[in-house]
């Protein structure tokens, strides 16, 4: 079966996210609400049907966006995740 005939749609609190969050691409916005629940980047490449790398990338310009790049010893994964809990609250994915 192609691989596209698996794509999930976006879960519908993503129009919200995007509307809300300026500072984030749609797809990076999506990546980080799968990021706040604990999944792995390997998770969400296979969940959204793109590349571990592409995921990578995503990621990356999130924490850059949301200013928690560079440190590792600042944890930018839970910053991240802390930051969209803070303004989503337990808003949560659909799998």
């Amino acid at each position: 079966m192609p691989r596209a005939a698996h794509h999930r749609p976006r879960p519908r609190w993503c129009d919200h996210a995007v509307g809300y969050c300026a500072v984030l691409q749609p797809r990076q916005a999506e990546v980080l609400a799968w990021v706040a629940q604990g999944y792995s980047n390997q998770w969400i490449a296979r969940h959204l049907i793109i590349s571990v790398t592409t995921v990578n990338t995503h990621v990356q310009a999130v924490y850059d966006a949301l200013g928690v790049a560079g440190d590792p010893d600042r944890h930018p994964r839970i910053l991240a995740a802390l930051w969209w809990r803070q303004h989503f609250g337990g808003t949560t994915c659909q799998k």
